[in-house]
């Protein structure tokens, strides 16, 4: 049995692709382009946005520390106060 034997095309030398293949191309081209500044411009916002995220909670977290670290202090402030207060320590 043989295979029956595909024509292929020989392109011409002088003949240009058509117009409609020319189009279809630089759309392809445009799009592609545009897709990636697009991708860019968004990559550039979402790490603007991490970023300015990531600086809040760095700050919440230094205020909690500060807030807590006064706390203690005034804590223990209090308790030397009430120490002195009482006389301890006592000497003989």
């Amino acid at each position: 049995m043989t295979l029956p034997r595909l024509r292929r095309q020989q392109p011409s030398l002088g003949r240009r692709p058509d117009r409609w293949s020319d189009m279809l191309r630089g759309a392809a081209v445009a799009v592609v382009l545009i897709g990636t500044v697009g991708s860019a411009l968004a990559t550039k916002g979402w790490h603007e946005t991490i970023a300015r995220q990531r600086d809040d909670r760095l700050d919440r977290a230094a205020s909690s520390r500060t807030a807590t670290i006064e706390g203690v202090m005034a804590n223990y402030e209090n308790a030397l106060q009430a120490a002195a207060r009482c006389g301890w320590p006592r000497t003989r």
